[in-house]
């Protein structure tokens, strides 16, 4: 594998002039702080806590994966980038646009964690990792999420996503991605999705209500899911419209209740089946500022 440049992401993302002041002031300090770093300070980063006895078993690459997570990600397992790394995401945020204002990933104020992340982006953007790189016992890590932090860099970042998970068919994975085009040009160079990976499309904008034909084509296209934000209640009871699943997200419910992009099983006993179903389902999230009103 080859070096992704690092300094390229920086010169796209300093070129963009924003008016989302709080993003912009994050996005400027943490450019600054991985370009005050050597690529031996990063690379060398993120020693994974996930060894054999918590069911990493074979880490060719020395990713970092991650299981500190809270709130909705509570008890999973992640393997992460940063959204700080990923021009898509910077000029989204910068720009004040949609959903991506909110960014939490941004605002993150763990050094370590934004280091060990960085990591991750260079190795898995540089080029296409070797078969077997990643073995993971399925009795210990039965679930994981791809990039619960930023996005999709390049093809290259969803071929290494599929190569994982088509090398271990028994863990299921779940991607969300604003990126459509990245994914299919990644989708076509590995050739096909892994059976255990469920993919969802997240629309920019807030408080979309997609129609039927939205979600055929969404399915066609090679989505499991199309995944809405919204910004108040009441318009997360209107995105449901044309049905779908109302997903609450938090501690009490992803994290321990919920586990619908997680399991095959749950899926079934709500009434999907992503296989045979012909269109995408809609999940309908709440945005946290709202849910904390509660």
């Amino acid at each position: 594998m080859s070096t992704f440049d690092l300094m390229s992401m920086f010169a796209a993302v300093m070129s963009v002039l924003g008016n989302n002041t709080v993003i912009s002031q994050a996005v400027t300090n943490r450019i600054r702080l991985l370009q005050s770093m050597s690529l031996d300070d990063i690379m060398s980063s993120g020693k994974s806590g996930l060894g054999k006895n918590k069911g990493i078993l074979i880490n060719a690459y020395n990713l970092f994966f991650s299981d500190g997570y809270t709130g909705k990600m509570l008890g999973k397992v992640g393997l992460s980038g940063f959204a700080g790394n990923n021009p898509e995401c910077i000029k989204r945020a910068l720009l004040g646009y949609g959903i991506c204002r909110h960014c939490f990933s941004f605002l993150t104020p763990w050094i370590n964690s934004i280091k060990a992340w960085t990591k991750n982006d260079l190795i898995l953007s540089s080029g296409m990792m070797e078969k077997g790189s990643v073995i993971i016992d399925p009795e210990k890590i039965p679930s994981m999420r791809y990039s619960s932090h930023g996005d999709l860099i390049n093809k290259y970042h969803l071929y290494n996503y599929f190569r994982i998970a088509a090398d271990n068919p028994y863990t299921q994975f779940a991607l969300w991605t604003k990126n459509v085009q990245i994914y299919h040009d990644g989708l076509d160079l590995f050739g096909y999705k892994p059976n255990n990976v469920i993919v969802g499309f997240s629309p920019i904008n807030m408080n979309v209500i997609p129609s039927n034909d939205a979600l055929m084509a969404a399915k066609k296209q090679g989505f499991d899911f199309i995944f809405g934000v919204n910004d108040t209640y009441a318009n997360q009871e209107k995105s449901l419209i044309n049905g779908g699943y109302k997903c609450k997200c938090g501690e009490n419910s992803c994290g321990i209740h919920c586990q619908f992009c997680y399991s095959a099983k749950k899926r079934a006993e709500l009434g999907y089946n992503m296989a045979t179903d012909n269109k995408a389902v809609f999940i309908s999230e709440i945005l946290d500022g709202e849910r904390h009103k509660e």
